[in-house]
């Protein structure tokens, strides 16, 4: 009889064991729960978040009108013809890019189209004549990107 009486003492044990274990995990589910997401959530958006730079895009038409200028908050490694459709974009100017075999070119920009009295847009940064396409520049943090109507 001591062994049975032993024996269930034991399941009873175990059984008050168990239940306060299960109560005690069961009390602050939520924090913990709450924490790791948080910590997730916060890693997560650092790792999204995309490195930007700021530049300035200036606009000039030619025809002695004042030049236009925008700021334009890109990501790292955006061409100056991803910053010039951003700009005309965000301020509802008129633009049409044509692509052909040798790259994208702007056909059209601000009501002004390239060929008018041999005009064309031609672009240049910080001040110097680029060597490839807008589609291939990579601007940096501060650029300043001129667009001018010239021949």
């Amino acid at each position: 009889m001591k062994n049975t009486q032993k024996i269930i003492l034991g399941i009873i044990g175990v059984i008050i064991v168990a239940i306060i274990g299960i109560w005690g995990f069961s009390q602050n589910p939520v924090s913990i729960t709450n924490n790791a997401n948080t910590s997730n959530v916060n890693v997560n958006a650092n790792a999204n978040k995309t490195a930007q730079i700021q530049t300035t895009l200036q606009l000039d038409r030619g025809d002695g009108s004042a030049v236009k200028l925008f700021t334009t908050k890109l990501d790292k490694d955006s061409t100056a013809l991803a910053q010039l459709q951003k700009a005309a974009a965000d301020n509802n100017l008129p633009i049409e890019i044509k692509t052909e075999s040798f790259g994208s070119y702007v056909d059209s920009l601000d009501g002004l189209k390239g060929g008018t009295d041999g005009k064309y847009w031609m672009y240049s940064v910080n001040g110097k004549t680029a060597e490839v396409g807008a589609d291939q520049y990579k601007l940096a943090e501060g650029d300043v990107a001129e667009w001018k109507f010239t021949k």
